[in-house]
């Protein structure tokens, strides 16, 4: 092999490597975040069902917080808003028994360094066990200085249908 053609295969083989490596950091860093994500969310749900709204308001929502539902747009300005929000369902839910919510398996997509889609379906369930309601929801975050906050809420009329994410 002469050195023009040992210098082409070197490149070749340098270039791939490179390549290959470029593609297992990039699949390193979505794990991360894809990490980072499900730890937020998970404290968010764990916030909710221990009626946490404080810490809802100030530490998973963002302030303005878009919520998508039935019965049409509900924008919330402010973090008091946010809790405000919050305070009101957990005083209908409240009144039905209820102890907890649970996402069993949602999809999390991370769309780049900054914003993410988690959705799925979930389960709230009463004191005495029995299930309370089924509902799915998708939620759409976004990487704050802070760290990943809920900054859009959409609620689903069938909880069947959720949001997947293709590889």
């Amino acid at each position: 092999m002469n050195k023009l053609s040992l210098a082409c295969w070197l490149f070749l083989v340098l270039h791939c490597m490179s390549a290959a490596g470029a593609q297992h950091d990039k699949a390193a860093r979505e794990a991360t975040l894809r990490s980072e994500v499900k730890a937020a969310f998970d404290r968010y749900y764990e916030w909710f069902s221990a009626g946490r709204t404080d810490l809802i308001a100030e530490n998973a929502y963002n302030a303005p917080a878009f919520f998508l539902g039935v019965d049409g747009p509900d924008v919330r300005i402010t973090r008091e808003d946010v809790k405000k929000r919050f305070d009101t369902q957990r005083k209908a839910l409240n009144a039905q028994g209820y102890l907890r919510s649970e996402m069993l398996k949602p999809t999390i997509c991370v769309l780049n360094e900054n914003a993410a889609i988690v959705s799925g379906r979930y389960l709230r369930y009463r004191k005495d066990g029995s299930v309370l309601g089924e509902f799915g929801a998708t939620y759409i975050m976004a990487r704050m200085k802070d760290g990943w906050r809920v900054v859009t809420l959409i609620n689903h009329t069938n909880a069947n249908k959720i949001v997947t994410c293709s590889k």
